[in-house]
């Protein structure tokens, strides 16, 4: 696989050490991602509408859930929380697909360990593409320079919310962005 060769491996390369400091979490650090929730939502607008994680609601909508299986990550720094991400994968017929369903972190540069680590977790699975759907509040405080150091692209469709991907293999469909922004309009 040349692609791996001259496009991932540079960007592991550049990719912040600290995403080996990048660990599971279990049940009992659902805590902590309510706290870090509670800080990183100090930075939203008055306005802003947003599901608080606690404690219940992640163990109702991830670790609960009959239909999918959800891999719990985040950066602790002296046992402080201080970015998580939860994700599934989901297998189509020649490829998979990670999606990323929450991210939570405190700055610009644990956002930037946490791709890292994506992108390196996806390589060591052999997972072909990433996606986050993320609306613009939370997407206009993110350096391009991020996401694309990364591997990740923003797509430009005109809706409240945006798709980011990263195109981690060759095996997709191509029509891929299209069935999951149908996906995406059916479930709101």
């Amino acid at each position: 696989m040349i692609w791996k060769t001259f496009l991932l491996k540079p960007l592991l390369l550049l990719a912040d050490k600290k995403i080996n400091s990048v660990a599971s979490i279990s049940l009992k650090d659902f805590i902590k991602i309510e706290s870090l929730f509670y800080k990183v939502s100090e930075k939203f607008p008055r306005d802003y509408l947003a599901v608080v994680r606690s404690k219940d609601y992640l163990k109702w909508r991830y670790l609960n859930n009959p239909y999918k299986k959800y891999y719990f990550y985040g950066l602790h720094n002296n046992n402080n929380l201080e970015g998580v991400v939860i994700f599934n994968i989901v297998k189509q017929a020649n490829y998979k697909n990670l999606e990323i369903k929450d991210l939570l972190y405190k700055n610009e540069k644990i956002l930037n360990i946490l791709l890292g680590f994506i992108l390196k977790w996806c390589i060591q699975k052999n997972i072909s593409l990433v996606t986050m759907w993320e609306d613009s509040t939370n997407l206009n405080t993110v350096s391009r320079k991020v996401l694309f150091k990364n591997g990740f692209f923003r797509n430009r469709i005109k809706i409240k919310k945006r798709i980011i991907t990263s195109f981690l293999g060759r095996n997709k469909k191509e029509n891929y962005i299209s069935l999951e922004l149908k996906k995406y309009l059916e479930r709101t």
